[in-house]
């Protein structure tokens, strides 16, 4: 059975946009925005129980085409034609062949030949192909994967935030809630000193109904505004 050698480098996305000033970056930046909330409030009224409920799977594969489609814009490299030989067994690049390599069998491999294999042949592939073969074909479709699943949780995050929003929801600010959260540490990092303290009889004021009824009253007051 033929082995994988290194095979093509997977890249992260690195697309640089053009602007021409911080504020163009701007009003592009709210522009996408729009555009997104936008598209999303679309989804939501022709499928009123997103996004409580998940999407049909007829509408997700509808979005998972769109996402193949720019995801073959952006990522260049996957999209072109990578060439492979079997020589000796292993897969590898056509391009790396010794001179004196005498392939066995050489395939074309790209985003396109990947993507194209329903998830029901990918997964019978190796019944008809090398499981190696399968391998690559798994690494193209992987990193697709992880694209589209980024892209559907962003889509019913920006539905989540559109439902809060119409209906009125109100958010506590995320500043009050990490000041909160920063109080109730010190608290219990009080409260572990007053226990060490007690132990070791380090302090004679230290007096654990006190401490109690401190805390109590410090948050009973900090809460009643």
């Amino acid at each position: 059975m033929a082995n994988v050698s290194p095979v093509v480098s997977l890249p992260v996305l690195t697309t640089v946009f053009e602007f021409q000033s911080y504020d163009d970056a701007g009003y592009q930046q709210a522009l996408n925005d729009d555009k997104s909330a936008s598209l999303a409030r679309a989804i939501m009224e022709r499928n009123p129980g997103f996004p409580d409920e998940s999407l049909p799977d007829s509408v997700v594969d509808g979005l998972k085409t769109g996402y193949a489609r720019r995801f073959h814009e952006s990522h260049k490299t996957l999209a072109g034609v990578t060439k492979y030989s079997v020589v000796n067994g292993q897969y590898i690049r056509t391009d790396q062949l010794a001179k004196d390599a005498k392939p066995l069998e050489t395939i074309e491999m790209s985003l396109h030949v990947a993507l194209g294999y329903t998830t029901h042949d990918y997964g019978r592939l190796h019944e008809t192909r090398d499981a190696n073969y399968k391998k690559i074909i798994g690494e193209y479709r992987e990193k697709f994967s992880t694209y589209a699943s980024q892209k559907l949780k962003r889509l019913a995050a920006e539905a989540k935030r559109i439902r809060a929003e119409d209906s009125g929801e109100k958010r506590t600010r995320a500043s009050n809630l990490a000041f909160d959260d920063w109080w109730a540490k010190q608290w219990d990092g009080a409260e572990k000193r007053l226990g060490n303290a007690i132990k070791t009889g380090a302090a004679q004021t230290a007096d654990k109904k006190r401490f109690a009824d401190a805390r109590a009253a410090f948050v009973k007051v900090w809460t009643s505004q």
